[in-house]
Order: C-alpha cells, then structure tokens, then sequence
C-alpha cells in the first residue's frame, strides 16, 4: 500500500526540482522511471477492474478497494503531476508504455466482443478459446502497431 503513496510523493519531490532552465536529463529518466513504477500495476489493475466488471459481473462495491483501485489512483495521480510540469513526449519510454496502453484496450475491448458472441465461445468452442483468442489478437495487433509505426 505505502508503494503507491510513495510514487506520487515521488513525482511530487522531482517536479519541486524541475524548472524548464534546469532540465537536466537524470530528471527525465527519474519521471520514466515514476511514470513505469505506477503505470505497469496500474494497467493490471484497469484489466482486474474491466475483467471483474465485463467477464465475471461482479459487484464493484463488494471488492478490496486497494487491489482494484488504489494502483489506478495512484497512476492518475503520478500522470497528473508529471504532466503539470514536463511533456510525455520528452520523457523517454513514454510512447511505448502509451502504445502498450491502447494495445491493451483494443485487445480488451475485441475479446469482449468476442466473449458477448455467445454463440461461438459458448456453442461451438469452450472457454479457453476465449483466453486463446485474445492472445492471439494481442500477438496481430502487436505486429500491426509495429508495421504503423515503422
């Protein structure tokens, strides 16, 4: 728990140091590194909360608040103040955490897709095709973005 209270407070003490005369490129990489820190469990806790909500159907409210929301809090706010006071595009990594982020969303929101097809994934293939699919459309959609891109 004191993980995620300490990225932000961490975020907070490098912005009080950065000024735009002083930007020194250490003070890049300690953002990449704050921005990493609560992006990754972050992201792992937006698809616990997305597949809680989507697959499972559960109840949101009868959940433990520190595994499901405190690590996307915790990235809001690390984003925020690093945002208040350098671009993301200077930051080096940003642009492939923020492309491994809209990969995840599309392969979250095809497999959802997928899954509400109940006629194939329930009729015609069990379960697992389900889990197989979505790997399958991370792998496509990774080499897409990789062909866009370069």
């Amino acid at each position: 728990m004191s993980y995620f209270l300490v990225l932000p407070s961490l975020a907070a003490v490098i912005g009080a140091f950065y000024t735009p005369a002083l930007r020194r490129q250490w003070l890049d990489y300690a953002y990449s590194m704050v921005i990493y820190g609560a992006a990754v469990p972050g992201i792992f806790s937006a698809i616990l909360v997305f597949y809680t909500l989507f697959f499972l159907r559960g109840n949101l409210l009868s959940v433990n608040a520190l595994i499901y929301f405190l690590p996307l809090l915790s990235m809001g706010g690390v984003f925020y103040l690093v945002r208040r006071k350098v671009d993301f595009e200077r930051l080096p990594g940003f642009g492939k955490l923020s492309g491994l982020m809209t990969l995840i969303a599309l392969v979250c929101l095809a497999t959802l897709m997928i899954y509400k097809m109940v006629i194939f994934v329930g009729f015609v293939a069990p379960i697992e095709m389900l889990l197989i699919i979505g790997v399958v459309l991370f792998i496509v959609l990774k080499k897409a973005v990789n062909k866009i891109s370069s």
